[in-house]
């Protein structure tokens, strides 16, 4: 994990996984308090990755892509996320599930627009 502290802005950036899951957290110093947060994942096993939140057990697979996030910490209602994954192969408790084309997603606390999301069974 490396911390980077310059000009008002703290930057934070963990690469882990062998570096197939990075992520990078960027805060602004200011009265706004703007920040910008990104996952980045390269064939990057999902189980892996949520255990850094939870033991969550049944769920395995691969994904690729990034997860956007950024706006103002002093106004919730301004944050936005983008999903965008081109690689989603998912075990789901024995249902085998990947994606045929790009998921593309944005969510806001407001709405959650789907761009594209086209997901297959096996």
């Amino acid at each position: 994990c490396d911390v980077v502290m310059e000009q008002q802005t703290v930057q934070a950036t963990l690469a882990t996984f062998r570096k197939k899951f990075i992520a990078s957290f960027q805060l602004s110093l200011t009265s706004e308090l703007l920040y910008r947060a990104e996952m980045v994942m390269k064939s990057a096993a999902v189980e892996q990755i949520l255990s850094l939140a939870a033991n969550i057990e049944g769920i395995s697979g691969l994904i690729s892509g990034t997860i956007t996030s950024e706006g103002s910490l002093q106004d919730l209602q301004k944050l936005s996320a983008t999903i965008k994954l081109s690689e989603l192969q998912l075990d789901i408790f024995g249902q085998q599930v990947e994606n045929s084309k790009e998921i593309d997603v944005m969510v806001t606390p407001q709405k959650i627009t789907v761009n594209s999301l086209e997901l297959k069974g096996k």
